[in-house]
């Protein structure tokens, strides 16, 4: 799957637009890098788990 179809399924489950589904998936990737980035780990439950590779 790519980010449009992402962005296709996310929208039409949430029935927000795909501009609002697509801001909304960016501001989620950017806050989970900038936070491995910044040394810390990102846990979402039954998602997965995100860190530095040391």
């Amino acid at each position: 799957m790519n980010k449009e179809e992402l962005v296709n399924m996310v929208a039409a489950k949430t029935r927000l637009t795909k501009k609002e589904t697509s801001h909304i998936l960016d501001a989620l990737t950017d806050t989970i890098m900038e936070t491995v980035s910044s040394g810390d780990k990102v846990v979402l439950v039954g998602f997965g788990t995100f860190g530095a590779i040391c």
